[in-house]
């Protein structure tokens, strides 16, 4: 029986081991490094990819809230330019508007101050004294001459044995339709008062055409002031009237804002609001404008304007007089008066 070992029964060389080669498939020790080398590379490839791409993904969202910021900082500088050339409108508009009221603040006096002078002319041609150039003085006298008539004629009336009331009616009414001699314009003004009968007027056609008169020179005196109408439904007036009479100082009352009550008081208040009051010109037209409740006895013989486009076009149910306006507010027909 041959020996283990090499062919024919020779011993084992050197290196060679029992049993014969190692398996054709087995691997050896170098194998299993070269495959974990290789997945480690692997790894640190997919590893590189990633933060390029969230690098990537990151410098695109930075540059999406640049142009985002940018878009709405040009939105914002465009805004901004669009107000500024809104208020640079506004202002050359009212820069022209107040040139335009100052034009025509001069101009009317100008104008009558024309008219004066022909009237004057006119008068002392036809031998007269004329009615322009009248002072103070000169109309009280007149007015007290005619008031003395008229309680002549009453005392008289009165002794033949008609009511009181009745004799004052009849004496009062000749003076109220006498014409009295015009100024310029046709209606008397600044010699003598323009004395406007405000009943069926409506408040805010009234209110314009009396302010227009008042920064024209003109004395302006408002009579029957509770027959005023205003348009709308009762409710809704006396609502709106009754939530602006809360406006008051958050202390005390006694610090205003104060609110009118009265007709007279309420128109005078809704005149001086189409004047411009916070001027010398405005508060000067201010001051020539009297309003009162009722007919006083001294603008009796004077006679009485009005102004048709101002009167009501429906009829007077559709309105609200300022009188009951004033009565669902506080006001009573005993505390009446001028303003």
């Amino acid at each position: 029986m041959p020996e283990r070992g090499g062919a024919g029964g020779d011993p084992p060389r050197d290196g060679e081991e029992l049993g014969g080669p190692p398996p054709s498939g087995a691997a050896g020790p170098e194998g299993g490094a070269e495959e974990m080398a290789e997945e480690d590379a692997e790894e640190e490839r997919a590893a590189g990819a990633a933060e390029e791409i969230a690098a990537e993904e990151m410098a695109a969202e930075d540059a999406e809230e640049e142009r985002a910021a940018g878009a709405a900082e040009e939105i914002a500088a465009e805004e901004m330019a669009a107000e500024d050339a809104e208020e640079e409108r506004a202002a050359g508009a009212a820069e022209e508007m107040a040139a335009g009221v100052d034009e025509y603040e001069t101009a009317p006096k100008e104008v009558t101050a024309g008219v004066d002078e022909e009237e004057g002319a006119a008068a002392a041609a036809a031998g007269g004294p004329g009615e322009i150039g009248l002072d103070d003085a000169d109309v009280d006298a007149e007015i007290n001459a005619k008031l003395a008539e008229i309680e002549a004629e009453v005392a008289a009336k009165t002794k033949a044995g008609m009511p009181e009331d009745e004799a004052r009616a009849e004496a009062a009414a000749p003076a109220a339709e006498e014409k009295r001699p015009a100024v310029p314009g046709g209606t008397p003004g600044k010699d003598r008062p323009i004395v406007v009968d405000a009943t069926d007027h409506v408040a805010g056609r009234l209110a314009s055409h009396v302010a227009k008169l008042l920064l024209k020179g003109n004395r302006v005196s408002i009579i029957n002031c509770e027959k005023i109408m205003i348009s709308g439904s009762r409710s809704s007036i006396v609502g709106e009237y009754r939530d602006f009479l809360k406006i008051a100082s958050i202390l005390h009352p006694k610090h205003g804002p104060f609110h009118p009550r009265r007709p007279d008081t309420i128109i005078t208040r809704m005149v001086r609001g189409m004047l411009p009051r916070k001027k010398p010109s405005g508060r000067a037209a201010h001051s020539r404008l009297r309003a009162y409740v009722g007919s006083p006895r001294q603008l009796r013989p004077f006679e009485r304007v009005r102004f048709e486009k101002a009167l009501i076009t429906r009829p007077s149910a559709r309105y609200t007089t300022m009188s009951d306006l004033g009565e669902t507010v506080g006001w009573t027909k005993a505390g009446g008066g001028g303003a």
